[in-house]
């Protein structure tokens, strides 16, 4: 009970308050080992403000409440923002950074002088100590189902595939997060990418001339591909299952057929949205999720004093996954399946015009479309180029190597409530092209979803009798459609892709 009467405990509930709330959010994007290093620092950076405000003040009570007024100002501002925004008094925009400073400033001064005015405030830190301590319990749960969930689910799609050749290329699966196919690009963004797709067609690729993903985000898509199958027939599967959907991408069906096979498996973490692999031998490029990290830079004050600094790790991590393509064959033992997931051309935008790295000072979400549909250009030919070199290298030092090329889903982010069928078109219009050499029969490639990419290459590879499903896509339909936390149940709308006029 003194713990709670002295009020040391609450600064510590408060700033682990913000990690929790960003994690439990987005559990697709973070892994739990990643809360370790910002519940260090903010611990850290408590423990030692409390010992030097309990020596000036000589008043625990009020050291500790000053501490946690003062970590209630940072971590609330951008949720304060964010709530304000479009809220305007006389032409005047309340979500302004500069206007908010100064309010919290002046909150600050007022919250100081009342701390410091009153004489008792044991009352107070225990009703504060508690309320807090409940809150953070709250979390448990999630965090616990989350630790646990390789142990509650299983994968239904899981079979034993049996390779029957004794040949084992390496196969690489390079997904280039929300790059567009080239009608949607020519349609939709006015560019023209006939140089790019040509470098690949002299090469060998097989470009086929329509493309669509079966689902129209990151982790459904990526979970239906790398298990071969249509989501909803995994028993308990639903859109808001984040925990079912982490284990089926960590221990899904392809990579662990590859190991089955004795093939070395490698994930190249570029930026992805979900990041464990517990189905990969090695794991590349994964320092940390820096999608916890910028969260909680957007949503502190410190995203007005160092605004930028984390949009740098973003070219970081996608520059790691760039590199260790390029020198995966130097090492890693063969046979190998590589999955590298490289955050780009997708958001957020760190290139020009030029290809060069800059720091634009709107976030994706403040952008017009003509703009957002700029930026994003510039950041397609960036990856463009890079791709370039790691193909022509890759086919340079082992020409028997299979490359897989593709999207998780097409570019689009400004859909209507309800989209348009030009508008869901343009969503699932994903990239795909296939490098796949000693094989006669390219037509299954010629129209495919990326349901059915690892049955063909299995069946063509590895002798293999797997079933190629009928091409289906489900959209996601949401209250509020960029809000992730709003999913609707899926709907089939395969008929406006596979019309019979198309």
């Amino acid at each position: 009970m003194k713990i709670i009467n002295s009020g040391i405990i609450h600064p510590y509930m408060l700033g682990i308050f913000p990690i929790f709330l960003i994690f439990t959010n987005n559990l697709a994007e973070i892994s739990l080992n990643s809360l370790l290093l910002p519940i260090v620092i903010i611990f850290g950076t408590i423990s030692i403000s409390l010992f030097i405000l309990i020596k000036i003040s000589k008043n625990t009570q009020k050291a500790t409440l000053t501490i946690s007024l003062l970590l209630f100002l940072v971590f609330s501002i951008g949720y304060v923002r964010m709530g304000l925004g479009g809220f305007e008094i006389s032409n005047f925009a309340l979500d302004q950074p500069k206007f908010l400073i100064v309010i919290y400033f002046l909150i600050f001064i007022l919250g100081l002088f009342c701390i410091y005015k009153i004489k008792d405030w044991s009352k107070p830190t225990q009703i504060i100590s508690v309320v807090s301590i409940v809150v953070i319990i709250s979390f448990i749960p999630t965090i616990v189902l989350d630790v646990t969930g390789n142990e509650v689910n299983t994968n239904d799609f899981y079979m034993k595939i049996e390779f029957n050749t004794l040949e084992r290329p390496n196969i690489y699966f390079i997904i280039l997060d929300g790059y567009a196919n080239e009608k949607s690009l020519k349609n939709n963004f006015g560019f023209n990418n006939s140089e790019f797709l040509n470098y690949l067609k002299n090469l060998g690729f097989i470009i086929p001339e329509k493309n669509f993903s079966n689902y129209d985000s990151t982790r459904m898509s990526m979970n239906s591909v790398l298990n071969m199958n249509y989501l909803h027939h995994q028993q308990g599967f639903n859109e808001d299952n984040i925990i079912l959907q982490k284990y089926l991408f960590s221990n899904n069906v392809v990579m662990k057929t590859f190991q089955d096979n004795n093939y070395n498996t490698i994930f190249i973490d570029g930026g992805a949205g979900m990041r464990d692999m517990k189905a990969s031998n090695k794991i590349l490029c994964h320092q940390t999720d820096n999608s916890l990290l910028q969260t909680l830079m957007d949503t502190s004050m410190f995203t007005y004093i160092a605004q930028g600094f984390f949009w740098d790790s973003w070219d970081t991590i996608r520059t790691c996954g760039y590199s260790e393509l390029e020198k995966i064959q130097e090492n890693t033992s063969e046979p190998f399946f590589v999955y590298a997931h490289i955050r780009s051309p997708h958001e957020p935008f760190l290139r020009d015009a030029n290809g060069n790295l800059t720091r634009y000072e709107e976030k994706t979400e403040e952008l017009d479309e003509k703009t957002s549909n700029e930026r994003y250009i510039y950041q397609l030919k960036h990856t463009n180029e890079r791709i370039s070199k790691i193909i022509t290298k890759i086919i340079s030092s082992d020409p028997e190597s299979v490359i897989i090329l593709s999207s998780d889903h097409g570019q689009n982010y400004f859909l209507s409530v309800p989209p348009t069928d030009e508008e869901l078109i343009q969503l699932f219009s994903n990239f795909e092209a296939f490098y796949l050499p000693n094989i006669d029969d390219y037509e299954p490639y010629q129209i495919i979803t990326p349901v059915n990419v690892f049955r063909n290459i299995f069946n063509d590879y590895f002798e293999t009798d797997l079933e190629i499903l009928d091409d289906k896509i489900f959209f996601m339909p949401r209250d509020e459609f960029n809000n992730p936390n709003a999913m609707m149940g899926q709907i089939e709308i395969s008929n406006i892709f596979f019309s019979e006029n198309d």
